[in-house]
């Protein structure tokens, strides 16, 4: 194991190491050259010169008024394109989510969190005719559906509770689960339970099922949904398939993110 982290390390170059530690403090709320440089034990010279680089591919930005930095336009670009930023997910989701569309033909979705909201990172539509979509990179409420309910239910229960008093809570259907205290009970079942089952809560005669994906950086879930009256016939075996799914799939971002905590190692043994 040494070795191999010796051999890592050969492989790591200070000076991006540093680059990229200067954005993550510009994200901390760290945006003077003498807030940034004290923050990472960086000589002065060592912060303006990276900065200025950074700057020039517009990574980060700086205001000529107040000499403060922010992160680039570069930065958010990336980061306001869902399918861009959760690319790594994307693409160590996608092979599960086409077992799972040719074992049943429902669509299959893939959502992550966005504060009180989840977006839908990728989509496989439904093959038949009587169908039900969630739409490929469309916004939506995390209440009112299973894969809401499973993001949230991956977070602290603290936190669940302070981002359920923030939503704005509307009834879709009738079965909509509008009461706050009933929904947050509803979120500790999905919890124990280890997944979502939401029918008619947003759109009638819909019903989904939810699993989360684990080791990725923010909660995310995989999902099937499907008229109610097809995908009841055969609930309990699609659930089965579908948590099969998501164990595989997180068993992938296991591996890439211990490997990333090698070189990490590496670095810190080896600097």
């Amino acid at each position: 194991m040494r070795k191999s982290n010796e051999s890592q390390s050969s492989n790591i170059i200070n000076s991006v190491i540093r680059a990229s530690d200067i954005l993550v403090s510009l994200s901390d709320g760290f945006d003077t050259v003498t807030q940034i440089s004290k923050n990472l034990s960086l000589s002065h010279a060592t912060t303006y010169r990276l900065l200025k680089t950074l700057e020039y591919k517009g990574l980060v930005i700086q205001d000529a008024r107040t000499r403060k930095y922010y992160l680039g336009p570069v930065i958010i670009k990336l980061n306001a394109d869902p399918s861009i930023s959760h690319h790594l997910l994307i693409a160590n989701s996608i092979d599960e989510m086409t077992r799972l569309w040719k074992l049943c033909g429902e669509t299959i979705a893939l959502h992550v969190s966005l504060g009180n909201q989840k977006v839908c990172l990728k989509e496989l539509q439904c093959r038949y005719e009587l169908k039900s979509i969630i739409g490929q990179d469309i916004i939506t409420p995390l209440y009112p559906s299973g894969m809401g309910k499973m993001l949230l239910a991956q977070i602290s229960e603290n936190d669940r509770k302070q981002l359920v008093e923030t939503m704005n809570i509307v009834p879709y259907t009738s079965k909509t689960i509008t009461d706050r205290h009933a929904l947050l009970e509803e979120l500790k079942k999905v919890e124990m339970q280890g997944y979502a089952r939401s029918s008619s809560e947003r759109v009638e005669g819909s019903l989904s099922l939810s699993v989360a994906i684990n080791n990725y950086l923010i909660p995310a879930a995989l999902t099937i949904v499907a008229p109610e009256s097809r995908l009841k016939l055969q609930e309990k075996e699609i659930l089965q398939e579908l948590m099969t799914s998501a164990k595989r799939i997180s068993s992938q971002l296991r591996y890439i993110v211990t490997q990333d905590n090698d070189i990490a190692s590496a670095q810190l043994f080896n600097p």
